[in-house]
């Protein structure tokens, strides 16, 4: 199955694109498909590719070596791993690893850079999304700042939620993937065995659920992120993080 312009149409990041942008544009997309532990982007390499991931999710970890991967951000659909690198012909930083299965399209920096400068619609909300993607990465290091590791553990979750968090009937929060202790710890600068410790707690509270390929959330920890955990949303980068609902005008 080949990229259509409907389907590329579908992207909020492509929505404002004329009509023989789109057409130019199904012409140079690729898809491809990716299963947990994929390396879709690696760190280090050239940065010669433009990826959308279309559905699934992907981490963004960076290795100061080989046995300590640093979990730096989650990507989900919509978004794109890698685009300032892109953007400023930089190597990667960090590496894209699927953590779901998923799809994703693709296409070549040139190719890229014809789209971009040749479509406003396009370049306004690329613009829009890399200014957003650059105040979330401020926020993430205001929360890093939080001195206690269960705030912190709350301000990265309370990130998750924000982006692909599903509301239930109850008013629990689903996140539609799960990550191991090991990845928790290091996205928030902890020991593994402390992270542990803090999802165990929050297990037998009944304010956490891992159900192996889904993390459920309960009303009452999701108040407290907004409370006593002293998480503010501002944290998080504008409505645009959560790409699948983006506003742009």
């Amino acid at each position: 199955m080949g990229v259509t312009k409907d389907r590329i149409r579908a992207m909020p990041r492509f929505a404002d694109a004329a009509e023989e942008t789109l057409q130019a544009a199904a012409g140079l997309f690729n898809l491809r498909r990716f299963e947990p532990g994929e390396v879709l982007i690696r760190q280090g390499l050239a940065a010669d590719r433009f990826l959308i991931i279309e559905s699934g999710h992907v981490k963004w970890e960076r290795r100061a070596n080989p046995d300590a991967p640093s979990l730096l951000d989650i990507y989900g659909p919509c978004e794109t791993p890698g685009e300032l690198a892109l953007r400023l012909g930089v190597p990667n930083p960090a590496s894209a690893v699927a953590l779901t299965e998923g799809v994703a399209m693709f296409m070549f920096r040139d190719h890229y850079n014809t789209l971009l400068m040749g479509d406003d619609g396009i370049f306004r909300r690329t613009e829009r999304c890399i200014t957003d993607r650059a105040y979330s990465l401020w926020g993430r290091i205001e929360a890093a700042g939080i001195a206690s590791v269960e705030s912190r553990i709350s301000a990265f979750l309370y990130r998750l939620v924000l982006k692909f968090g599903v509301c239930g009937p109850d008013g629990s929060i689903t996140v539609p993937f799960v990550l191991s202790r090991g990845e928790l710890a290091s996205a928030v600068n902890c020991r593994r065995e402390t992270a542990g410790r803090v999802m165990t707690a929050w297990e037998k509270k009944g304010w956490a659920k891992d159900l192996g390929d889904r993390l459920i959330l309960a009303a009452p920890v999701l108040k407290d992120f907004e409370g006593s955990f002293g998480v503010r949303e501002q944290y998080f980068g504008s409505g645009c993080a959560r790409c699948r609902d983006c506003g742009i005008v």
